[in-house]
């Protein structure tokens, strides 16, 4: 048995209960990309392919 539970878009760890909601993860990426692209620093390091 894993110690994480899947749900629609979320996933729980069973041991610290820390709670990661896929959508709210995914907006905040984007939102990352989209300002540092918008104040001309181009793509975040971490959004960068190799």
């Amino acid at each position: 048995m894993t110690s994480h539970t899947r749900g629609f878009g979320v996933l729980v760890c069973k041991a610290c209960k820390t709670l990661w909601q896929r959508g709210v993860n995914a907006s905040k990426n984007m939102m990352s990309i989209a300002s540092s692209i918008w104040n001309q620093d181009g793509r975040p390091t971490a959004f960068k392919r190799i």
